[in-house]
């Protein structure tokens, strides 16, 4: 009679401790911190503040493990970056802060027939003015001769001989440049935008065949779309028209202007890199 009492009071204290350990562990893990809490915890014991903000360029270049999305913001992208390995978000990037851009482009024709008959490397720095940019660039364009002029019966005869041979003009330019967001309305997506720029140019252009260099002003109209890849740089594709009319010195006394002028013009696309301090 005794013995199946103990029995059922042995196992009515097993069921008990059970219970009891189970609920501990739900209680334990409840109050568990998160590696976040924890870290904040042994911060403030340090008397420190744990910094979840830091700079946003600082933390690109610091850790590997932050994810980045983009989000839209009317005319701006807001860039969102998350620690992985904290798992919290860190400082948000608008591209409205944006202030300076520097840029690296590589041009060919426009002839897809002949993509490497004229091809350029440029270089331009931008400062932004509010909705504009202040744009400065520097270029360098070589070809074929008839690529990159038009005929000027003045000048005299060309030969086939100059026709293909190589020339090269050297730009510099200032203007403005604008930067939009319309194409969103046809794509969908948050890290998309487009450029526009027109330019002054000073320009300096060599005939290789007869050894001659013109110089004169035109203008440089680019028109771009490009992606944002982070809070520091974006790429994307290009195009950019180039006209100008172009002189050489006098050869006599009494040589007219129309006999010196030269009218080059050229279209090429091509790939901009370009990143923001």
């Amino acid at each position: 009679m005794i013995f199946p009492f103990v029995k059922s009071l042995l196992i009515l204290l097993l069921l008990i401790g059970l219970t009891s350990h189970s609920m501990a562990q739900i209680a334990n893990d409840s109050g568990a911190l998160t590696d976040v809490e924890q870290a904040e915890l042994d911060a403030l014991e340090r008397g420190e503040k744990l910094d979840r903000s830091k700079n946003v360029k600082q933390k690109e270049e610091e850790n590997t493990n932050v994810y980045t999305e983009m989000k839209d913001s009317d005319q701006d992208i807001i860039i969102s970056q998350i620690d992985k390995e904290l798992g919290i978000y860190l400082e948000d990037y608008s591209t409205d802060n944006d202030q300076h851009r520097f840029g690296l482009n590589y041009h060919f024709n426009s002839d897809l027939k002949n993509p490497f008959e004229i091809t350029t490397m440029e270089a331009n720095y931008a400062y932004r003015l509010g909705v504009a940019w202040l744009e400065i660039c520097a270029a360098l364009t070589t070809g074929k001769y008839r690529e990159l002029t038009r005929l000027n019966g003045s000048i005299g005869a060309e030969t086939e001989n100059q026709r293909e041979e190589n020339a090269s003009n050297l730009t510099f330019g200032g203007g403005l440049g604008y930067r939009t967001r319309y194409i969103r309305n046809l794509i969908n997506s948050s890290n998309i935008f487009e450029t526009i720029a027109a330019y002054l140019t000073y320009n300096s252009f060599s005939d290789n065949f007869r050894s001659e260099s013109y110089t004169g002003y035109g203008i440089k109209a680019d028109f771009g779309v490009h992606k944002r890849t982070g809070a520091r740089s974006h790429w994307g594709m290009k195009m950019s028209y180039n006209l100008a009319s172009v002189r050489k010195a006098k050869q006599f006394e009494g040589e007219g202007s129309a006999a010196r002028s030269l009218t080059i013009t050229w279209l090429t696309f091509g790939l901009e890199y370009s990143f923001y301090f």
